[in-house]
Parts: C-alpha cells; structure tokens; sequence
C-alpha cells in the first residue's frame, strides 16, 4: 500500500469500515511509514477529543497510547479472523475429502454389486494378522505346486487296446493275462 491509498482509508479505519485484507495493510504501512503514523495520530486524536466532548468529561487522555491499544486491537482481530478463515478452509477441505471417499465407494458398491470389493473395504478390512500373510503365501504356493504336478500326472496317456469283437476300449491296466 502506497502513502496516499493509506491517508485516504485513516477515515475508514477510524470508522471501523475496513474488511481484514484492506485494515491488514494499513496497519503494515502505519507501522513502517511514519508520516502517516502521524497522520492517523493527528485524525485519531480529533476524532477520541470530539467523542469525548461529547462525554462532557475533564479526564487527561494519553491520545498516542490510546491508539496503540487501538492498532493492536485492530491487528488481534484481523489475526484472528485469518486463523478462523484457514480452520473454514481446513475444515471445508476435509470434509470435501470424506464426501469425495464416500462418492467413490459408492459408485465402486454400485459397480461390483457388494461393499466388500470396494478399496474402502479392502483398506481397512484385515482379516488376518500381517505375520501369516507369509504363511498363508507359502501354503498357497504348496496348494499351486501339488495342483501342477496332479494335472501333468493325469495326463500321462494311457494305452487302450481295443479287441474286434467288442470294438469297445479297454485300458491296458484291466487286462489280465491269465
């Protein structure tokens, strides 16, 4: 913020007329900018004499520490709303996240007709501890290994012979030699 721009908003802070943005700013300058500290002090100490005035008052005001207190009420509220805009965002980030989570799996259910197939389920559905994962894997490749070697010993070709007057076929084993 320029000298001018802050000298032309000393009646809106007076005010009260300033939104956070704009009363962040000029408390910046005010604090850096000496001429217009002085500037604010001059239209400050007006403004507190005439509502005093008013008050019908003979008490002695300390005007430049009045409107420390003033400055630093300003810059503790501007402070503050800032802290609650960042937990709004926060929170409106959060909840975005959730529904986002809740949409998906909802379209996962619908997609494979079951809850269960969902990455949500999978993710926090642990129905064995991790140590027998391994033991699980080495007894399924056992089962895989025994299930190979049975199919390739079922197809070892068996020899049929076949006699013409039956014309049926007879595996080799069931004949006997007598």
């Amino acid at each position: 913020m320029d000298c001018k721009t802050a000298q032309q908003k000393i009646t809106s802070y007076i005010d009260r007329k300033l939104d956070d943005s704009e009363m962040e700013e000029f408390i910046e300058h005010v604090r850096r900018c000496e001429a217009c500290s002085e500037e604010l002090e001059v239209y400050f100490t007006i403004y507190y004499a005439l509502m005093q005035l008013d008050k019908e008052e003979n008490e002695v005001y300390n005007i430049k520490e009045l409107l420390e207190k003033d400055l630093k009420q300003a810059e503790d509220r501007v402070k503050k709303h800032n802290i609650m805009r960042f937990y709004r965002r926060l929170l409106m980030t959060l909840i975005g996240i959730v529904a986002g989570i809740f949409v998906i799996t909802g379209a996962q259910t619908l997609l494979t007709g079951s809850f269960e197939y969902t990455t949500l389920y999978n993710l926090f559905s642990v129905e064995t501890e991790p140590d027998t994962w391994i033991q699980q894997s080495e007894q399924e490749s056992v089962r895989q290994a025994t299930e190979t070697t049975e199919r390739e010993t079922n197809r070892k070709r068996q020899l049929i012979v076949t006699t013409p007057e039956t014309e049926a076929a007879i595996p080799l084993s069931e004949i006997t030699t007598e």
